[in-house]
């Protein structure tokens, strides 16, 4: 066995009304992770919102097998849905980003 650690990190966006950032945020993902050498999963917490968001999310997920995305069916703000997005990585190492990439996947 190996001492080397299995590196697996998984983001989690958190994403309220954030239909105008999130394609451009997951195409950013996908172009960077071809320069990552280790498992990628996607969680996307979408809290309630009024602009396709969840649509939008639900449908990735279909045609993607690594996003995954949760949903609440009240408003709990970003701090409940960062917690919960983390809880639910299977991961090691787990990071949040918002969804406008504020900081740089090279980071």
């Amino acid at each position: 066995m190996s001492n080397q650690i299995q590196l697996h990190l998984p983001p989690a966006i958190p994403a309220y009304n954030e239909i105008n950032r999130l394609p451009a945020a997951l195409d950013q993902i996908n172009a960077h992770k071809t320069h990552w050498s280790f498992p990628l999963e996607l969680i996307i917490v979408v809290e309630p919102s009024e602009d396709g968001t969840l649509v939008y999310a639900e449908k990735m997920q279909k045609s993607d097998p690594l996003i995954r995305v949760f949903t609440h069916h009240e408003r709990r703000g970003k701090g409940f849905a960062v917690r919960s997005g983390i809880l639910k990585a299977r991961g090691e190492f787990i990071f949040f980003t918002d969804a406008d990439l504020s900081t740089p996947l090279k980071d």
